[in-house]
């Protein structure tokens, strides 16, 4: 018996998905995606779907200026996944006399970056407004320039965590760890050593 499941599930497909913006029924069509299915009817390899690039779709849904932009966004981001899921069990159904469907934590949302490298002070004052821009170049000192920049990346950065802390907490996005145990999860105990936790 554990042979066999050895044997069976120490297989995985892992598939990306880029969902930047939202999902149509032609933008799904994926002959890729669809070869995938194929296999994992034929051979009983479990498939694991990752959407990723919700944050970004998310910074430009927020910097239009919406303000209902958490409501926007988990309003798509929601129905990305169910379309999705939709999709691949309509296309099992075309190959899988038994039908076996794919289950919704088949399909994760995940963020692969947790965390931006530090952006230089010439980054910094290239983002800059009119108003911050024109503060700067007046700035009697270094010192005063200096406040200045870690002001503005202080600022920065509380926008950027408004959409981390909404795709954690709405959407319950998986950060890598998060992501290597749910695969964990999947796999026979044997596999587990290359599967190393991130620090």
């Amino acid at each position: 018996m554990f042979a066999f499941k050895g044997n069976l599930y120490s297989k995985m497909f892992i598939y990306l998905i880029k969902e930047d913006k939202e999902f149509t029924s032609k933008s799904l069509e994926n002959k890729l995606l669809q070869e995938l299915i194929k296999l994992r009817i034929k051979y009983k390899i479990q498939i694991l779907i990752l959407l990723t690039h919700a944050d970004t779709y998310c910074n430009i849904v927020k910097a239009d200026g919406n303000e209902k932009w958490k409501e926007t966004c988990k309003e798509k981001i929601e129905g990305n996944k169910k379309m999705l899921l939709d999709y691949l069990n309509s296309e099992i159904k075309k190959y899988d006399i038994n039908n076996f469907q794919m289950q919704e934590n088949d399909i994760r949302h995940i963020c692969l970056v947790e965390s931006e490298n530090p952006k230089t002070d010439e980054e910094i004052i290239k983002g800059f407004d009119p108003n911050t821009l024109m503060m700067y170049n007046n700035a009697k000192s270094e010192e005063e320039k200096k406040m200045i920049i870690q002001i503005y990346s202080n600022i920065s950065n509380s926008k950027n965590n408004d959409v981390k802390e909404f795709l954690k907490n709405e959407i319950k996005v998986s950060e890598k760890n998060e992501l290597i145990e749910e695969i964990r999860k999947r796999i026979p105990i044997q596999y587990h050593k290359s599967l190393k936790p991130v620090i």
